[in-house]
């Protein structure tokens, strides 16, 4: 792909960001300067038209006027470019016909009461009067996404573009493009994604937005400098000054922390179903995930696919948690703890002495706390010996996974195509990356003394206590666009900003697969037909060992055995042939 000739063929036919992503899981197999009132004012409309001398223009400056073809590419070839995909601003709008495109969004359960749908968010309205597209909305809450989008499957009856489908198509992205569902993006990208481009190959991201057939079905979130944690452990910083106790950093020392805190306080250390919550410590994983996608505790140990459940860390951690159960720390109902909705009022209402917030929580949590003097504040990560680390970091990328959430693909259904991958190529061009970061001007941002945009306070300071975060559903957007990753980072406060910093310093991405893993379509059948069943003898065998009914010590070797009959190998060995896949993949891309 990369060659001179295609170089100057983009430049002349062709005129910023994840990750969401839970370290130390597999998915399930599913197999610069900002144009001056982009959020604002709409840019001169000009009739659409294909862009035939199109000049290379850097990331940080506004576009010049186009000259000739020969002179345009002459400049090209003095500059040579360090990439040979330029950013381009598409002649607006993208059609003069009537067309609306139906696109499936998923939404935050924790919204529902503010937030009825993406026909109400201003930037997809703006969006919409810009590209001259219409927009029919199907919103889902993320809570139903799987089982809607299983029932559209199985119908054969999907919107034109889907919101996160290729997480929920169990026999995998390959198969979603062979049986007709989703549709390869490989031949109109060159063509109609010049802005796409750029940044996939600015981020070196081309393994990750494709499959091992050589698809690339879906355009994924990028972000314009790789992200850091924006959460992790916080507690009562009030309790622990009254009680004397300094921040802990190993697991003992906050064993001692939340003892003190449920014998004083009555408050108990927030806790789930899934039995996860401090198993990185131990250097394993035991997360299996519905929500907002499926996911298993697989992951790899100098390249050895691992099932986190069997490994012997495993057993130490779950003899552990086991212990502070009894002792009635640990939240007495976690086994109906499926979610975390509602965690920082339980923990501003005293129920909790410890849960796994964020900076958001950080900011929020003085709406919810009723004690004046009452505090939140983060606390590290707690490792076995100080000078460990956790091994699984899912925020260390620039980009989603096309299998993840937050990809917009286009199904087989898309009555045209070609102007819908235009149409998603605008929001990575800087006037549309420009809108879904900072929305419309005079309601999510203004511009300051300098000409910067920064966010209301109706963003920053919501009267309603909503995070800045959620409320990019509702004022800009959460996905699908090149996210400045830093943009809340001028309003975030010193704790904010200590806290991400507190909570990076002890967690490296050893363990983690890469985002781009993709499984064949046999392997995803294998997969899912084993796996299932594997988790849930797994999920259920742990609950009955953290409440009693198996015995750990006597009973975990014969818990052990019972997986590996059931099929794991032959799950671990779907993901070690996909990885290898990957890493082969990498070295070509």
């Amino acid at each position: 792909m990369k060659t001179k000739a295609l170089a100057i063929l983009l430049v002349l036919g062709l005129m910023i960001g994840l990750l969401s992503a839970c370290g130390g899981t597999a998915a399930a197999p599913s197999a610069a300067s900002a144009p001056a009132e982009a959020g604002s004012a709409p840019a001169e409309e000009t009739a659409a038209e294909e862009p035939a001398a199109a000049p290379a223009v850097d990331a940080a400056q506004e576009p010049a006027e186009a000259g000739s073809a020969a002179e345009e590419a002459e400049a090209v070839e003095a500059a040579e470019p360090e990439s040979e995909f330029a950013l381009y601003e598409w002649p607006l709008p993208l059609t003069e016909e009537d067309v609306t495109f139906s696109v499936s969004m998923m939404l935050n359960p924790q919204l529902a009461n503010y937030f009825e749908g993406y026909q109400d968010n201003p930037s997809w309205q703006k969006y919409s009067e810009l590209t001259g597209v219409n927009f029919d909305f199907l919103n889902i809450s993320a809570m139903n996404m799987g089982e809607q989008y299983n029932l559209m499957f199985a119908s054969q009856d999907y919107p034109d573009i889907m919101h996160s489908a290729l997480a929920f198509y169990s026999a995998g992205a390959d198969a979603a493009v062979e049986e007709d569902v989703i549709v390869d993006l490989a031949p109109y990208l060159e063509e109609d994604a010049p802005n796409y481009l750029y940044w996939v190959d600015k981020v070196d991201g081309f393994a990750n937005i494709t499959t091992d057939q050589g698809y690339r079905p879906g355009f994924v979130h990028i972000l314009d400098t790789p992200s850091i944690t924006r959460s992790g452990p916080v507690t009562r910083g009030d309790w622990m000054e009254a009680l004397g106790i300094e921040a802990p950093e190993t697991i003992d020392e906050l064993h001692d922390m939340l003892k003190a805190m449920y014998e004083t306080y009555g408050a108990q250390c927030e806790f789930g179903a899934d039995a996860s919550g401090f198993s990185g410590a131990w250097g394993t994983n035991l997360a299996i995930q519905s929500f907002p996608s499926v996911s298993y505790p697989i992951y790899q140990v100098d390249g050895e696919i691992v099932y986190g459940p069997v490994t012997d860390n495993a057993k130490e951690y779950l003899l552990t948690m086991k212990q502070w159960l009894d002792e009635g720390i640990l939240y007495k109902d976690f086994a109906t703890r499926t979610s975390n909705f509602g965690t920082i009022a339980d923990f501003c209402a005293g129920t909790f002495s410890y849960y796994n917030g964020d900076t958001d929580a950080l900011a929020g949590a003085p709406y919810y706390f009723t004690d004046p003097e009452a505090t939140m504040v983060a606390i590290p990560n707690a490792v076995l010996e100080i000078g460990d680390v956790i091994p699984f970091d899912g925020y260390n990328s620039s980009m989603g996974q096309v299998t993840g959430q937050g990809t917009f693909s286009i199904t087989t259904g898309c009555p045209d195509v070609e102007l819908a991958v235009k149409v998603l190529d605008w929001r990575y061009s800087d006037e549309g990356s420009f809108l879904f970061n900072y929305g419309i001007e005079g309601i999510s941002f203004e511009y300051d003394e300098n000409g910067d945009p920064v966010y209301t306070d109706l963003i920053v300071n919501n009267p309603d206590g909503l995070s800045a975060t959620w409320l990019t559903a509702v004022y800009m957007d959460e996905y699908g666009y090149v996210e400045h990753y830093t943009k809340f980072d001028y309003q975030m406060s010193e704790q904010q900003l200590e806290a991400r910093e507190l909570w990076s310093r002890n967690v490296e991405s050893r363990y983690d697969l890469p985002k781009g893993l993709t499984l064949t379509a046999e392997e995803a059948e294998l997969f899912s037909a084993k796996m299932v069943d594997i988790a849930s003898y797994t999920s259920e065998s742990i609950l009955k060992m953290l409440t009693g009914d198996m015995d750990i010590e006597s009973q975990y070797d014969e818990f052990v055995s019972t997986i590996e009959s059931m099929g794991l190998q032959d799950c671990l060995d779907c993901y070690a042939a996909a990885l290898e896949r990957y890493n082969n993949r990498s070295q070509e891309a």
